[in-house]
């Protein structure tokens, strides 16, 4: 062979390996959670945090993508932590609770780059109807907030709105007035707000200063009936319709009282959230440490927190995860820390011949830890094929549990890989390969989720405390090398 063909070979092979080099080894640092804030650009969801902190409420919201949870109104986001019936034996109603106080502490607003956006925190409430046809059109809105509306300083205002539709999904402006212009309000200061209803349809707002209390009034249209969206609660909110959903705020609550009674409706002592008080427990999703803490409570029924990547055809993802001992399970139930996606279709999907029916045939691939009521703990690895269109049905394909012993408080690197035929997972280095015998097409579902979730059949009880940091992940790439192929000839 002449000296020339053995230099093209060569290159060639150093050009091939370099090249498969970028496509399989360009692993790169996707979030560290190190800014505090979930990135809108990589993370589909943002902030969302309920539960009790060393003796107050904190909660948190950033304001996500339209359409995801917690955007109540087009634009408008909430994180409600709503009042229960005060008489549970009776119809689901509110109509009892017609004074609200407590004090807020307003940590930190992030205005989004909306027009007229809002960050803060509120006493919240549907109070009554106006039009007592038995529908949530007519229903009256008042509520009083603390917060940041891009005036350089914090604020206290009302709004009271109308409901104008049956599903409460459009609302109309009635009136509203600012009490305390900025100045006056700082961050990190317990401040008590207050809304009374009267019963017929007048409102008093006020916030207290220390000892001077500053307050306005609102009567609204006449009454006709009990509110029939039963929702009052304690709240932090964003305003920010048609913006770069990159709004935050944070904010502690304590010392909550309802209809001026001496005794103090809760003040958060407890460490879990009261049922008896509220409607909604623990839920926490939260990057403010340098990693994202994804806390989720349940009460006979499964729940989980999802964080999903805007990457969802990634075909490596990593991430360093635990399961904190805070945890707590009841007898049989169990939870898990896990990375997970549906990774390919096997007989739908563009280039198959068939159209989608939903999630037939989609894969879904997932390495966890897994943390079991009687204190074991384990890492798993599994691949099922949904079977049906609406993920009621799966058959297990492959399943894998590996032999690294695993603790609580303690951090593990999983990862998995998508590589053409196979599936390649990883726990703290060991390794399980899945070998894919069929097909392969782009899912109906593809995505990539962090998840944390409580496992519960009726009757159990559990409170899963997971964090995630050091996500890693390779996009998809093509070999291209630049030396032709006809060269080898």
């Amino acid at each position: 062979m002449k000296k020339s063909q053995l230099f093209l070979i060569a290159l060639l092979s150093i050009v091939i390996l370099f090249s498969a080099g970028n496509l399989f080894a360009g692993k790169t640092l996707y979030d560290d959670f190190s800014t505090g804030y979930l990135d809108g650009k990589k993370w589909r969801q943002r902030t969302y945090v309920l539960e009790i902190v060393a003796g107050q409420l904190v909660s948190k919201i950033g304001n996500r993508s339209p359409g995801m949870s917690a955007e109540v109104l087009p634009g408008i986001f909430r994180n409600h932590l709503p009042f229960a019936p005060p008489n549970p034996t009776a119809p689901e109603t509110l109509d009892d609770i017609k004074i609200i106080e407590c004090e807020i502490t307003i940590v930190e607003t992030k205005l989004d780059s909306a027009t007229n956006s809002k960050s803060g925190a509120m006493i919240f409430g549907y109070f009554y109807n106006k039009n007592g046809t038995g529908t949530a059109t007519g229903d009256i809105l008042a509520q009083i907030m603390i917060g940041d509306r891009g005036n350089r300083g914090l604020e206290a205002f009302w709004v009271a709105v109308e409901t104008l539709t049956d599903d409460a999904q459009t609302e109309g402006f009635l009136d509203g007035d600012t009490i305390l212009g900025p100045g006056t309000l700082q961050y990190d200061t317990p401040y008590k707000l207050k809304i009374s209803y009267d019963g017929t349809k007048t409102f008093d707002f006020s916030i207290f200063v220390g000892s001077t209390e500053y307050t306005d009034s609102f009567t609204g249209p006449d009454k006709n009936g009990i509110a029939i969206t039963s929702l009052k609660s304690i709240s932090t909110g964003i305003d920010a319709t048609n913006g770069s959903n990159n709004g935050y705020v944070s904010a502690k609550i304590d010392n909550v009282y309802i209809n001026d009674e001496l005794t103090v409706y809760d003040n958060f002592s407890d460490p879990l959230i009261d049922l008896t008080n509220w409607k909604w427990s623990e839920w926490v999703r939260d990057p403010s440490n340098g990693y994202l803490q994804a806390n989720i409570i349940g009460f006979g029924s499964n729940q989980a927190v999802n964080t999903h990547l805007s990457e969802i055809d990634a075909f490596y993802i990593e991430v360093k995860t635990r399961i904190d001992s805070g945890s707590q399970l009841s007898t049989d139930a169990w939870g898990i820390s896990r990375i997970q996606g549906y990774y390919y279709n096997d007989c739908r999907g563009p280039g198959s011949g068939q159209p989608y029916n939903e999630y037939e045939g989609d894969v879904f691939a997932q390495v966890r830890l897994r943390y079991n009521s009687d204190g074991t703990l384990s890492a798993n690895a599994y691949v099922d094929r949904s079977n049906d269109a609406n993920e009621s049905n799966y058959t297990n394909l492959f399943s894998h549990n590996f032999s690294v012993p695993i603790a609580l408080d303690t951090d593990y690197i999983l990862s998995i890989r998508f590589i053409g035929n196979k599936l390649i997972f990883r726990c703290a280095g060991e390794t399980a390969e899945y070998l894919i015998a069929t097909p392969v097409y782009t899912p109906y579902g593809e995505h990539r989720i962090l998840k944390s979730r409580v496992h519960l059949d009726s009757g159990e009880t559990g409170y899963m405390k997971v964090r995630f940091d050091d996500v890693y992940i390779e996009k998809k790439g093509k070999f291209n090398p630049s030396v032709p192929l006809l060269l080898l000839y």
